[in-house]
């Protein structure tokens, strides 16, 4: 079952799936990642960009969302926002990631 499915969205506490792809660009030694958000209304994208790790996903998803990143708490990803569930996948080619890299 994936996660998507596994959380349940209510008013009182908004959830949030978001779905990272990440790809590691050898020639360079960089990773770049894409990501796409899905809320209990909406889908959001997040763009192409620099970056490895938790961190920087949720701090680009709750940029996506509009959302003050500085009050989350690190280990169980529950923000006064919402809660955060994270899919990460990593590809092996650039134009695998969302919306083909760009």
């Amino acid at each position: 079952m994936r996660l998507a499915e596994q959380i349940k969205f209510t008013r009182s506490n908004p959830c949030y799936v978001v779905a990272i792809r990440s790809w590691f660009d050898k020639i360079n030694g960089n990773s770049y990642f894409t990501g796409r958000i899905w809320g209990s209304d909406e889908m959001v994208a997040i763009p192409f960009q620099y970056g490895h790790g938790h961190d920087s996903y949720l701090d680009a998803a709750m940029d996506a969302l509009g959302l003050d990143y500085q009050e989350w708490n690190v280990q169980d990803y529950e923000t006064k926002a919402g809660t955060f569930g994270v899919e990460y996948c990593e590809v092996a080619r650039k134009k695998d990631l969302h919306n083909g890299g760009k």
